[in-house]
């Protein structure tokens, strides 16, 4: 479950701004860790690839790409998010599963753009092995929502979970409405089981059009077979 808060962290870190890193680069060199595999993953041009789960999805042109450092900083962020003044929550994401981080992240607009919402989509890997109940990303979300609940942010789920699939991997969907101050955000999780891992895509947005962008991005998903 500790790892499952840090995973509902990285994705309420999307609630925030992001900075500017466009330059083709590989990811941050892991520490010896159970997850150190997977990330293997490197950004080159608009591609972002990642070997372990085979996967390339491109950027556009437009967008941000967020460096691993401006990450970190960014779950720390989420991390007030989710526990605000919870001194017992606050102690337990202490106490999670540092090497749970995203993948990669796009936004749409720089940290310190005046855009009233910075659409983004963040990729998240989650080690399950240990938790051999999860299945596929349905099970994941009945561990997830009830993380989701414990903060003092107030989810809505507008709807079921629901299937579909992405280059011939099946993913699980969870939207979610979430009113912050006189603004209505918007989440959609993709996930998947690959391998043990859980795979993740957040997309946040505001508006039709925000959302139409980010679901653009994830038609370019391909798994290589």
């Amino acid at each position: 479950m500790k790892a499952i808060l840090t995973t509902t962290i990285c994705a309420c870190s999307l609630l925030t701004g992001c900075d500017k890193d466009s330059t083709e680069k590989p990811a941050k060199k892991p520490t010896e860790n159970p997850t150190r595999k997977v990330n293997v993953s490197t950004m080159k041009g608009n591609t972002f690839s990642n070997s372990y789960f085979n996967m390339e999805i491109e950027c556009p042109d437009e967008w941000i790409v967020q460096s691993q450092e401006a990450l970190d900083a960014q779950v720390e962020v989420g991390a007030d998010i989710v526990a605000g003044d919870d001194a017992d929550l606050k102690a337990e994401i202490k106490a999670t599963d540092p090497q749970t981080r995203s993948l990669f992240t796009f936004a749409r607009y720089e940290n310190d753009s005046s855009a009233p919402f910075n659409p983004n989509i963040i990729c998240i890997s989650d080690n399950i092995s240990d938790i051999p109940e999860i299945k596929n990303g349905e099970d994941y979300y009945l561990h997830f929502k009830q993380v989701l609940n414990v903060g003092r942010l107030e989810y809505r789920f507008p709807k079921e979970v629901y299937g579909q699939e992405f280059s011939g991997i099946k993913f699980d969907t969870l939207e979610t409405d979430l009113p912050l101050g006189e603004m209505m955000v918007h989440q959609k999780y993709h996930t998947a089981k690959i391998k043990d891992y859980i795979l993740m895509f957040v997309l946040s947005y505001e508006t039709e059009a925000q959302e139409k962008a980010l679901d653009d991005i994830v038609k370019t998903l391909r798994f290589a077979r």
